[in-house]
């Protein structure tokens, strides 16, 4: 994993609705600009690595 990525894994929707609950009032296209202005992306999720067929996998069907 690549230290120097920032991530995050809220939709910008989700960072507005907690800046309200903060007191903040924000669009959503202010909180893209910044997260895109301070290089950070949405955390994607990562497909695992098979370990690989087990030879009996079909015997079920």
């Amino acid at each position: 994993m690549n230290s120097s990525i920032r991530w995050t894994y809220l939709k910008p929707r989700e960072i507005v609705s907690e800046l309200l609950k903060k007191g903040y009032s924000v669009s959503r296209n202010i909180v893209r600009y910044l997260l895109k202005k301070h290089e950070y992306v949405k955390r994607k999720a990562q497909k695992n690595i098979t370990m690989g067929g087990h030879p009996d996998r079909n015997a079920q069907y």
